[in-house]
């Protein structure tokens, strides 16, 4: 099956769609768990663990857990939202084969 410009054209502007959607997720959610990372460390209701711990400052420690927080929480949204955009294509895709 040849695929020709304009169909790769026509494909584009949802896949495009579909990754700014999920950059917007993304860093909504990692600023929401950074921001929540921050407060709970901040009032003492999680700690760092001691490998961590040991290496900072106490004065350190919100702003550490914060970006770690952060970091892995885009991670794993963005693995997910991932996932989700070559499912979707992968369906998109199938149904354009099927398509007379």
């Amino acid at each position: 099956m040849t695929i020709t410009h304009s169909e790769t054209f026509r494909q584009l502007p949802s896949t495009v769609e579909f990754h700014l959607k999920l950059l917007l997720v993304t860093s909504a959610c990692a600023a929401f768990a950074g921001a929540t990372g921050y407060r709970l460390t901040e009032t003492h209701s999680v700690t760092l663990d001691a490998v961590f711990a040991n290496r900072l400052q106490p004065s350190m420690y919100s702003r550490f857990a914060a970006d770690a927080y952060a970091h892995n929480t885009s991670y794993l949204v963005g693995i997910f939202g991932g996932c989700v955009i070559i499912v979707n294509t992968w369906k998109s895709r199938q149904k354009s084969k099927l398509a007379p």
